[in-house]
Formats: C-alpha cells, structure tokens, sequence
C-alpha cells in the first residue's frame, strides 16, 4: 500500500496486509501521476534507476552525513551514476516522502537488466548507505530492504525461510527490541506506557518493556525482524498485532509508517 495515509484500526490493519482493493489501486495510480515527469522518466531506464534508489537513500535531514554518504558513492559507482544522483539531488530533495515508495516500485523491474556485478555491488554500497551514519532510520531501512529482496529474487535462487521458532517465548526479546524501535520511531513520548500496555496484551504473557533509544540500532532492528520472519505464520499475526500499535495507537498514518 504504497505512500497510503488514513485513519484505521490496528485489527483492520493486520486483517489488510496483502488484501489489494480497488481503492489501494486508484490512490496508488494518483501518486504514480503525481510523480515529477523527470524522476519518472528516470524510473523506466537502467542507469536512471538505480540512481534514484541511491539518491532515495541519502540522508535527508543530516547535510553532514549526506556529505558522507555523496563522498562514499563517488567513490564506488560508476561516474555516470553518480553523474546521473548528482543531477536529481535538488528534485529529490523536492520530492514529498509518499512518492518516495511508488517510485521505487516503478524503478525495480530496471533493476533486473543490471550485470551481476552491479547487483553485488548494489547490495553492499546500499547496506552502507543505510548503516553509515548508526542512527535510527527505519523508513530508509524499510526502502532498502525492499530494493534488496526485489534484487536477490530476480539475482539469486530462491532462499525460502525456514521455520526454526515454533513458539513466541523463544522470541520475546527480539519482539521487544522491534517494538521499541518502531515506539520511538513513530509514537509520542506521553503515549509511551500505553502502548507498551496495549502491545503486552496482544502476546499471552509477555511482560515487555520499551528499551531506552541509545541501547537501539538500526542493525539490531533488521536482525530481531530477520529472527521474527522465522516464525509459523499464526505466531506472525500475534506479533505484527503487537508491532502495529505503536502506529495504530493516535489512528492516523503518515507515508512513514
């Protein structure tokens, strides 16, 4: 559900994961419309696309870190990808965050037409652009890992996830971790306990507890998410149940989310 904002409860939440309506369809052919005519001319060539993943990745609020980050990819892409980031920086810049999704949706199937060794290099240079600064960023974490899965679906043999957690209790320190995290993402501090409350109710006796933001990373986020797609898929529903609270809780999404 791409860039969707709106006003619903956290069960219809979970009911509609992987339900597509004709309404999800119209607003998602809206934003698609709405997409700057030059990043959407981009979008539907090789080279075009995957600049606007890296240029999507750049920090947008840290000028510092985005210095970093320009100076990492100048020094490990191809010129005329950098040429091509260099270009769009003040359009991206520009670009409201829920287009920001939709275009990448239009970008990936380009991916695909990439040599080998730039999808190798792809996934590494992305993973450092998402890491380099070691400060919170889910939104930039979440586009990534979607480019990144997209990318090893169509690059390598299929890798499916075993089932090796049978039970939520083995399992209860990465679900407190992951909530945490999205807790301090997305939630305001005076609904912290709450929600804490509200998450403990949807797992049968947890007793978690919100751990303070300088004990969090964005690595550890991706790991405790990577133990938690090991479970059995009931035991998936009790935990994203959990984990949409935090952004069910004021009932009002925002792109981010």
């Amino acid at each position: 559900m791409s860039g969707f904002v709106g006003t619903q409860s956290s069960s219809s939440l979970v009911a509609g994961v992987g339900q597509l309506k004709d309404a999800h369809i119209k607003q998602a052919e809206q934003l698609i419309s709405n997409v700057p005519a030059r990043l959407y001319k981009m979008a539907h060539n090789t080279l075009g696309a995957q600049a606007l993943i890296y240029a999507l990745l750049l920090h947008e609020n840290n000028q510092a870190q985005k210095v970093i980050q320009l100076r990492y990819l100048a020094s490990n892409l191809p010129a005329n990808i950098y040429t091509q980031i260099k270009s769009i920086l003040e359009d991206i810049g520009r670009l409201s965050i829920q287009y920001r999704l939709p275009l990448i949706e239009i970008a990936l199937p380009q991916l695909r037409l990439m040599p080998i060794n730039r999808y190798e290099a792809m996934l590494t240079q992305m993973q450092h652009l998402v890491y380099v600064d070691e400060q919170l960023t889910v939104f930039e974490w979440a586009l990534s890992n979607i480019v990144a899965n997209y990318l090893q679906a169509e690059f390598e043999k299929a890798d499916v996830k075993r089932i090796t957690h049978r039970n939520l209790q083995s399992l209860y320190k990465d679900i407190e971790y992951t909530l945490s995290v999205l807790i301090h993402e997305f939630a305001a501090e005076n609904d912290f306990d709450s929600i804490l409350k509200s998450a403990n109710k949807e797992i049968s006796g947890s007793t978690m507890l919100l751990l303070p933001k300088h004990q969090l990373s964005i690595e550890g986020f991706a790991n405790s998410v990577n133990e938690l797609s090991k479970l059995p898929p009931m035991a998936k529903q009790k935990v994203l149940s959990a984990l949409i609270v935090p952004i069910a809780f004021d009932k009002s999404y925002t792109p981010q989310e």
